[in-house]
């Protein structure tokens, strides 16, 4: 009979490969879960317009992030970005749990005229619906090109990590909040919230059901659709521009002309109110509670107060850190505050939560 104290599992090391930033994240997972190890890196903004030396940028950020922290094994979960991805919500005839994954190949080489075959899906049933008096399924389908996770997969064996799975952003965002969902379970408040990811490239809607995602969208505008209009605005360079914004609100930042601030936001709140009207008439008996803002752009306190306030909904700005503690032993400061909201690490978070699979 062995004895002593069990070793702690850490989970594998989640990577976020984000439009702005590649976020590095382990945890010991628990409740709460304790924090090993984090670090994050820009991406330039030549490396954001050209795939090969986005690529070339992250060779050698990550190796450099790993080796000036104090990260545990080489074990990896990665993210497929939310820009290199699909959203879309199909409705099926309902049918048999192993006949789903077909007919949804299916609809989207119809609707979309996309090759399932050089794509990797994954599939969410959602609400179910009545057409024509028969029974059908609403399903969230994310995708990417099998290309395109292969980059990823590459990459990382070229930097001798072992991966254990890839995953879309939006059910990331679900796992990093999940203590919250299982509280209003808990409640039985028959609720539904919406996490709004307000990133870089895009901007994510994800409205949930005591943790179950029920609806699903990505509109690709964000937080550098300001910056580069800023930029052209003050014919100044895009990391300038960028820069600016880091010090004001992306909602007010554009001042020369009124309709440049406009068209961006009022994009954004178009967006959020049709997917509100969509989820009400799926499931006018169980409300949307609240608006929670996460992601990178989700401190931007005016962009989120006009958003809020265009579908009259209650606000909160999501901190996936609020309880996460720092593990024993953890060496070295950390570069992020963690007595501050931290919205852009959901996804990182989400990523060492989830399941070692792909």
């Amino acid at each position: 009979m062995a004895f002593g104290k069990p070793k702690t599992k850490t989970s594998p090391i989640g990577i976020d490969f984000g439009a702005d930033t590649v976020k590095l994240l382990q945890i010991i997972p628990g409740d709460p879960s304790q924090l090993v190890a984090l670090a994050s890196s820009t991406i330039p903004d030549e490396a954001r317009q050209d795939a090969n030396l986005r690529m070339a940028f992250l060779s050698e950020a990550v190796p450099t992030m790993l080796r000036r922290q104090s990260f545990r094994g080489r074990r990896v979960v990665l993210s497929i970005p939310s820009f290199q991805a699909m959203v879309h919500n199909v409705v099926v005839p309902e049918t048999v749990p192993e006949d789903l994954d077909a007919v949804v190949r299916m609809a989207l080489q119809d609707r979309l005229d996309l090759d399932p075959d050089r794509m990797i899906l994954r599939n969410f049933p959602g609400a179910a619906v009545m057409r024509d008096g028969e029974k059908h399924r609403e399903v969230i389908v994310f995708g990417a090109r099998r290309s395109v996770a292969t980059r990823y997969a590459d990459l990382a064996n070229r930097l001798k990590l072992e991966v254990m799975g890839m995953h879309g952003e939006g059910p990331c965002l679900l796992k990093a909040f999940g203590y919250m969902d299982s509280a209003r379970a808990a409640e039985d408040r028959g609720r539904a919230v919406v996490y709004i990811d307000l990133g870089a490239a895009s901007t994510k809607l994800i409205v949930a059901q005591n943790g179950s995602m029920v609806l699903a969208k990505t509109i690709h505008a964000g937080g550098d659709t300001f910056t580069r209009r800023l930029a052209g605005e003050q014919s100044i360079a895009f990391e300038e521009a960028r820069l600016a914004r880091l010090a004001t609100d992306p909602a007010t930042v554009v001042t020369q002309t009124a309709p440049a601030k406009c068209d961006i936001t009022e994009c954004l709140i178009d967006e959020l109110r049709m997917t509100v009207r969509h989820y009400e008439a799926r499931y006018p008996e169980q409300p949307i509670e609240k608006l929670i803002f996460v992601g990178g752009e989700a401190n931007r306190r005016e962009l989120v107060t006009e958003l809020a306030r265009s579908v009259r909904l209650a606000a909160q700005l999501g901190d996936p850190f609020a309880r996460l503690s720092r593990a024993s032993g953890s060496a070295g400061p950390l570069a992020i505050d963690l007595a501050e909201p931290q919205p852009g690490w959901a996804v990182p978070l989400g990523l060492c939560l989830s399941e070692e699979a792909a």
